[in-house]
């Protein structure tokens, strides 16, 4: 419809500016939005650590910048890669399970915690874990903008809320 045929209609052009100012922040502060969706209030601090400015790693094929490039990109200097096959943060417990690998409710160092929440979800490398609190500190990036890292520390209340990918199952062993 015609901007100018609403003026004339009845509509004032105040009316339009202020409907175009309403649209413009929904376009800014949406991003915002799904970023505080991921960073969880229940986490215990955030340390952000800036723009991650390392080398990257030719077996990491997962998109520059995101939270599953830099899981995967930890996986690898920990020597357990993870496919390039799993898709987004969103599929990856689902994708890992497929092929075998082992996923609990359970955090672990070099876990990957894996969040269904959000459009895409989220995933983040497992730092370490309180054996006494159950709190696990994770190091993740694109949680706070694109190719930046941080880590966190998640209380145990939060645990339902998450996954974590293990290791693949050996074809040999036995439950």
């Amino acid at each position: 419809m015609n901007p100018i045929l609403l003026v004339g209609a009845g509509v004032s052009l105040k009316k339009h500016m202020f409907l175009i100012a309403c649209i413009l922040l929904f376009l800014v502060f949406m991003p915002m939005a799904a970023v505080f969706a991921i960073v969880s209030p229940t986490s215990l601090y955030t340390n952000p650590t800036g723009f991650y400015t390392g080398d990257g790693n030719p077996q990491d094929l997962y998109a520059w910048g995101n939270c599953t490039y830099w899981a995967s990109l930890l996986r690898i200097q920990n020597g357990d890669p993870v496919p390039n096959t799993w898709g987004n943060a969103n599929t990856w417990g689902i994708n890992a399970k497929k092929d075998g690998w082992l996923v609990d409710d359970i955090p672990s160092f070099g876990a990957v915690m894996v969040s269904t929440a959000g459009l895409l979800g989220h995933v983040a490398f497992v730092e370490s874990v309180d054996p006494i609190t159950g709190a696990w500190t994770i190091s993740e990036m694109n949680a706070l903008g694109l190719n930046m890292t941080d880590t966190r520390t998640l209380s145990a209340s939060v645990l339902p809320s998450y996954s974590f990918i293990h290791d693949q199952i050996s074809l040999g062993s036995k439950p």
